[in-house]
């Protein structure tokens, strides 16, 4: 008589991750790419994959990644603060309404991982980390939005009270040393002042606008003449050649406050940092995982989060200017992501996910699908849809 072992759940998704992620790796080895279909398809199954990622974590949060050896990394408050918005993004373009149901359960998580001085703490959820102003800055961003589509006072209240504490924190000059990552100056916590202007709109509290202005202005001075930023990488390290991700943070940062700020210096700055972006990319054919100060990197790695919030951003400003050329640019860069993502697997943490680095065994989150290149991509999809139906 045959009989079946029963694995454990743990280990069955332990075993999925080392196999799944070392085919890819060998898919990624050989040059093997996926075809590339219509927008609607790839967003579906990228928003497939963040439902699955939450789905895993039983918590209502957003699973970090999925990763070889290990499968679902448990929930990450600061990317589920802003997969948020995007969850309500595509359930008004596919009249999703589990998705609009998952971003409240995604902030009702985050109410439950908030501190009672307001702030979040770094790292993945639960953490025995100390608070953190980047991550607070994000979940204020979902705090925000899921109060404007629900009009329930807790979430506007919980805003305020991050936002309370990211102002209390903050330096003179307008960067953040206190609570910030490895307790440094960086350029892209410009993204916490996007969420500070974002509740200075509904309250006017003239704070958060003040805030938010000495943020960016201080991102902005650290550009250079080619719009590389000084002091943007996540540790001393890798300052002199930070990577796309926190490159495009920045440069977001610098733009959306500029355009909420109707400041057009904010904008041209940012303006300067994606034309050169534009430039190295349409020499290359596409975006290394790092640059310094002149452009120039030896990567043999593009990190595909930067590609996506890039691509977004190339898409933001053709609606400002109207330049083909952005246009043209995103699409080629979001055309690359649907190159690598799997919209057929047998793996749910592979299938329709956003890996880390092309190739997968790439320097950034190596051998890992990561929701935050997935909630960029489904921007960067949405954006182009919007600029293709102008």
């Amino acid at each position: 008589m045959l009989h079946t072992i029963q694995l454990p759940k743990s280990y069955t998704v332990k075993l999925e991750s080392l196999i799944g992620v070392r085919l890819i790796a060998l898919e990624d080895y050989l040059g093997i790419k996926s075809p590339i279909c219509d927008n609607r398809q790839h967003l579906k199954m990228v928003v497939e994959w963040l439902k699955n990622a939450q789905d895993a974590t039983g918590a209502g949060g957003v699973s970090a990644y999925f990763v070889e050896n290990k499968g679902w990394e448990t929930s990450y408050p600061e990317t589920t603060g802003y997969i948020i918005p995007s969850m309500f993004d595509y359930y008004y373009f596919s009249s999703d309404t589990d998705c609009k149901e998952r971003a409240i359960r995604m902030s009702d998580f985050l109410l439950d991982a908030q501190l009672d001085d307001g702030s979040f703490r770094l790292g993945f959820h639960p953490s025995r980390l100390g608070s953190e102003v980047f991550d607070t800055g994000q979940c204020i961003q979902g705090f925000v939005r899921c109060y404007k589509e629900t009009r329930r006072e807790k979430y506007l209240l919980s805003a305020v009270e991050a936002g309370d504490w990211v102002v209390s924190v903050q330096d003179e000059d307008g960067a953040w040393r206190k609570c910030s990552f490895h307790g440094i100056p960086h350029t892209y916590y410009t993204r916490v002042a996007i969420a500070l202007l974002e509740l200075y709109e509904i309250l006017g509290e003239k704070k958060y606008k003040e805030a938010a202005v000495k943020n960016v202005e201080w991102a902005s001075a650290n550009s250079n003449k080619v719009g590389w930023y000084h002091n943007c990488a996540f540790n001393i390290e890798t300052m002199a050649q930070p990577i796309t991700h926190v490159i495009g943070y920045t440069a977001e940062g610098i733009l959306e406050c500029g355009i909420k700020l109707d400041d057009n210096k904010l904008i041209q700055t940012a303006t300067r940092t994606l034309g050169y972006l534009l430039r190295k990319f349409n020499i290359d054919g596409w975006l290394r995982g790092s640059y310094d100060e002149c452009w120039q990197s030896q990567d043999s790695y593009s990190c595909l989060t930067g590609d996506a919030q890039i691509a977004a951003l190339w898409f933001r400003l053709f609606e400002l200017t109207e330049e083909q050329a952005y246009f043209d640019g995103a699409v080629k860069l979001n055309n690359y992501i649907k190159s690598t993502q799997r919209l057929n697997h047998w793996c749910k943490g592979i299938k329709g996910g956003i890996k880390g680095s092309q190739p997968i065994y790439g320097k950034y989150i190596s051998n890992g699908f990561v929701n935050w290149a997935a909630k960029f991509f489904v921007d960067s999809l949405l954006m182009q849809e919007r600029a293709e139906t102008r």
